[in-house]
């Protein structure tokens, strides 16, 4: 997976996190607002109904007429209820909408219920504000009927929203909070394990995409992996022009070494002569292992000599790095073999058969020169331009 594709994918999985959290939170405040408006209404419609069975149990009002005894009675009677939300004013209306009675202050109100229709069937309710003074109250009216289901006379209570107590609330809210931190929590460790997840997934493709561009032992590019950028940087000079050198070296005697000092002395020898490589190249050139002890090297944009001359660099820090065995010295030395592209030209569309051909044409080119290299001594660079024939060679 692509570091920045890696990256896209968890900022937006965070982006999507982050929503969540806010429609929670966004839901948390309005559940939470939408519970205390509930609640108070069903207060104080339970409050309206309970003082509606208190009075119609001990008055039998007439129409229009409450006597002055009756009025005292009731405000002595309200005077020992208590009320919960807070009575601010309770009015008793006639059958045809005529105040009665009223026990609390005068209030106006911005917007405020009157007996209609509706209101001799049904508990009607409004929550609006004082006037002038912004503070929110709910009002109630509901009807008292008679033994024939008509509606007689009507209670109008005023209810104090601003003195509700919290506490009645706490419990419910309490409980929602707690849904509310366990799901935000689930979230976070959901977030946190898919991240966690996400990054153990990009650390190991990324270990899998080494083993298998990278060879385990040097660390150098597979052979396969080599040949894979070969092709491409051939196919890119073959359509647009070009120029790159390609360079294959041989540790001279490896076998005759392996079988003196085994394996594992074979196997540090490779490692060191790779880190030679490293050094003695282009940081962006490609360095591969071609086979068992074989290197192979390409070279972008440089010419036939300028390989020949890192080529040489290389050559010579090998030789001078020395080996010991046993506290014996092992002399290691490698021969190159160095061809070029430069004498391919873009030729626009390219067939396949034609990009394979190039491809083994360099190819040959360049193990020609290293046998060469190997024939004439070992520990030497040999480019293919100067060998007898000059020219290329089709397999």
């Amino acid at each position: 997976m692509d570091k920045k594709i890696f990256n896209k994918k968890r900022f937006f999985f965070l982006s999507i996190t982050f929503f969540f959290f806010v429609i929670m939170l966004f839901l948390y405040l309005n559940v939470s607002n939408i519970m205390y408006n509930n609640a108070s209404i069903l207060l104080a419609i339970k409050e309206t109904k309970n003082i509606r069975t208190i009075l119609s149990s001990r008055y039998n009002f007439g129409k229009e007429i409450i006597t002055d005894h009756q009025k005292k009675d009731l405000d002595l009677l309200l005077s020992k209820l208590e009320f919960y939300p807070p009575k601010m004013y309770l009015k008793i209306f006639s059958d045809n909408g005529k105040l009665v009675y009223q026990n609390g202050r005068d209030i106006i109100l911005e917007s405020s219920l009157s007996v209609t229709e509706s209101s001799r069937t049904k508990i009607t309710y409004k929550k609006t504000v004082i006037k002038g003074e912004r503070q929110v109250v709910y009002e109630v009216i509901i009807p008292v009927e008679n033994s024939s289901g008509n509606a007689e006379w009507f209670i109008n209570i005023l209810f104090d929203l601003q003195m509700v107590d919290d506490s009645f609330f706490n419990e419910k809210r309490l409980l929602f909070l707690i849904v509310f931190i366990v799901n935000l929590f689930i979230i976070v460790f959901l977030m946190v394990m898919v991240l966690n997840l996400q990054k153990r997934l990009f650390i190991s493709e990324n270990e899998l995409s080494n083993l298998t561009v990278s060879d385990k032992l040097t660390g150098l590019l597979t052979k396969d992996a080599f040949f894979n950028e070969m092709r491409n940087e051939i196919e890119r000079i073959e359509s647009n022009g070009g120029k790159f050198s390609l360079i294959t070296a041989d540790i001279d005697n490896f076998v005759d070494i392996n079988e003196k000092c085994g394996i594992e002395f074979g196997d540090h020898i490779l490692r060191n002569i790779s880190t030679g490589f490293k050094e003695s190249f282009r940081k962006f050139d490609f360095i591969g292992r071609f086979g068992g002890d074989e290197i192979i090297v390409m070279m972008i944009g440089a010419s036939e000599n300028d390989a020949i001359v890192l080529s040489e660099k290389c050559r010579a820090f090998i030789t001078e790095t020395n080996f010991f065995f046993e506290g014996q010295q092992i002399p290691v030395t490698m021969s190159f073999g160095v061809a070029s592209t430069e004498n391919i030209e873009p030729i626009g569309k390219i067939s396949e058969s034609s990009k394979r051909n190039n491809f083994r044409n360099l190819m040959f080119n360049s193990l020609n020169a290293l046998s060469r290299a190997k024939r004439t001594g070992k520990n030497t660079v040999v480019k293919y331009s100067d060998l007898s024939n000059g020219n290329q060679l089709n397999i």
